[in-house]
């Protein structure tokens, strides 16, 4: 029969127990159960140091996805695509990780970032990159895996489109620093990309991009000593700081610049006819249409469709050409 433990038993025990927590803790403790003789070791990777903190991290990720919203915009205008570019990842790791994940063949440039010392890398997935020629060039965009690296003539237009992303680079650091950005050199091999050290931290930005059915990516490396000039700034109290501020008078300069030159398409309607599909069937050249409007009335002047302005017609030398009279004015409540 199990032997039954009487109330004094148990006080001993829990004593007993309380005791030797105290002593674990005790000798656990940065100055040891006898005072001062044990310090605190935190395992420390000379390999990888930690150079970045979590909320530049952060702050590098909020700036980057600007950036991407700024790419989406030019690269669907310039390819006329439906085009995506979101960010993935933001990571910190050596310089020779970051060359272990690039593909090979691949396309790699190395940009600098002038008034800053230190370079920035960017590389892109070959499948895009030729999607993007292709409907340059007029093409459907369609993907092929091709096992080959780009052409000169290939490398040239992607260095043209690789110019307008580097201008949304140059617009999202503003708040963070001046920079130009600018294309120094391109490679397809990772292996040729030595510019700085093998253990040098990076901040890795990778990119998801969507080019009309293709899928891929584009991937940022910005060394530590290109960003050591400007990491007090990369706080959220900094970032969020900035994002406030109201805009000045260069920025609407710039803005304002920069929508006078966008293109939009103009043109002039003389006239409407309603014909049945039968008399359509029958005209034959040299066959007059009558139009529903009158030959020295207005004509409607019509920008991106919108009718905007009433014109009349005439000749100037030998070009037919219209005299803007007066503005349509639009319904407040459409």
């Amino acid at each position: 029969m199990p032997e039954i433990l009487t109330q004094k038993d148990l006080d001993a025990l829990i004593i007993s127990l309380m005791d030797n927590d105290r002593a674990a803790q005790a000798a656990s403790s940065p100055e040891g159960p006898n005072g001062p003789k044990r310090r605190l070791v935190r395992v420390y990777d000379f390999k990888r140091p930690d150079k970045f903190s979590r909320d530049q991290i952060r702050t590098v990720e909020m700036l980057h996805e600007n950036i991407a919203r700024l790419c989406s915009t030019y690269l669907g205008a310039q390819v006329r695509a439906m085009t995506t570019v979101a960010v993935s990842s933001v990571d910190a790791m050596t310089f020779e990780e970051f060359t272990g994940l690039l593909p090979s063949p691949g396309y790699i440039a190395t940009i600098g970032m002038e008034p800053l010392k230190g370079p920035m890398f960017v590389s892109l997935d070959i499948p895009v990159a030729l999607v993007m020629v292709d409907r340059l060039f007029g093409g459907p965009g369609l993907v092929r895996d091709v096992g080959r690296g780009l052409t000169e003539i290939e490398i040239a237009i992607v260095n043209k489109l690789m110019e307008g992303i580097l201008s949304s680079v140059r617009e999202g650091w503003r708040s963070l620093a001046a920079v130009e950005p600018r294309i120094e050199s391109v490679t397809s091999n990772p292996s040729f990309v030595q510019n700085i050290a093998a253990n040098e931290m990076t901040v890795v930005i990778k990119y998801d991009m969507r080019v009309g059915k293709a899928l891929g990516s584009m991937t940022f490396s910005i060394p530590f000593m290109t960003l050591e000039p400007v990491l007090p700034r990369l706080s959220a109290r900094n970032w969020f700081a900035a994002s406030r501020r109201s805009p000045g008078k260069t920025d609407t300069e710039t803005l304002l610049a920069r929508l006078k030159r966008v293109e939009v398409r103009v043109s002039a309607e003389l006239g409407h006819a309603h014909l049945r599909v039968r008399d359509i069937l029958e005209i034959e050249s040299g066959d007059i249409i009558e139009l529903e409007s009158r030959a020295a009335g207005p004509v409607t002047v019509l920008v991106e469709g919108i009718p905007k302005f009433l014109a009349t017609p005439g000749r100037s030398g030998r070009r037919l050409c219209i005299r803007v009279e007066s503005l349509i004015k639009e319904d407040p409540h459409e």
